[in-house]
C-alpha cells in the first residue's frame, strides 16, 4: 500500500500558499455634515449601515472625502474597485444650476467611472436614494 505522507505533504502546502482571492475595495462618497455641532466645512460623514452592508458581501470599505481636491479623489479612485454613493440629504447643485462642492466631487467619480467602462475597465458604481437621483443628473449634464 503506498504510503499517504507525500499526497497529505502536497496538499498541506497547497493549502499553505494558496491565497484567498482579493477582496474588492469599494470607496464610499462622505456626505457634508448638516448636523450643527459638526459644522460641514470642517465635518463629512456617511452611515455606518453601508460599511456594514459592503463588508457582509466580502468587500473593503475607504472613505473618499467629497471636499479632497480633484486630484486625490482621482489617486483614490484609480486605486479600488468600485465607489458606492449613499443616500441623504445634501444639495449637489444651485439654483441657477452651478454644482455644489460636494456635486462637484460626485461628477469628478461619475465622470472617472464612464471613463473606465468606456476604456473596457468594468468599474462598477451604485447609488441609493440620493446617490441614484446624483448619478442620473450627473450622466444628464453632458
Amino acid at each position: 500500500m503506498p504510503s499517504l505522507t507525500p499526497l497529505i505533504f502536497i496538499l498541506l502546502a497547497t493549502v499553505a500558499f494558496t491565497q484567498a482571492p482579493p477582496r474588492p475595495i469599494i470607496g464610499i462618497v462622505t456626505l457634508p455634515s448638516n448636523y450643527d455641532q459638526f459644522p460641514n466645512d470642517s465635518w463629512s460623514y456617511f452611515p455606518a449601515s453601508y460599511v456594514k452592508f459592503l463588508e457582509s458581501g466580502g468587500a473593503q470599505v475607504i472613505p473618499i472625502q467629497y471636499d479632497l481636491p480633484e486630484d486625490k479623489i482621482i489617486y483614490l479612485l484609480e486605486r479600488i474597485n468600485g465607489v458606492l454613493f449613499t443616500g441623504g440629504d445634501s444639495a449637489i447643485s444651485y439654483p441657477n444650476n452651478t454644482l455644489t462642492r460636494f456635486g462637484k466631487s460626485l461628477n469628478v467619480v461619475v465622470q472617472h467611472v464612464v471613463e473606465q467602462n468606456n476604456n473596457g475597465n468594468y468599474y462598477p458604481i451604485w447609488g441609493t436614494c440620493l446617490g441614484f437621483e446624483a448619478i442620473g443628473i450627473l450622466l444628464q449634464r453632458d
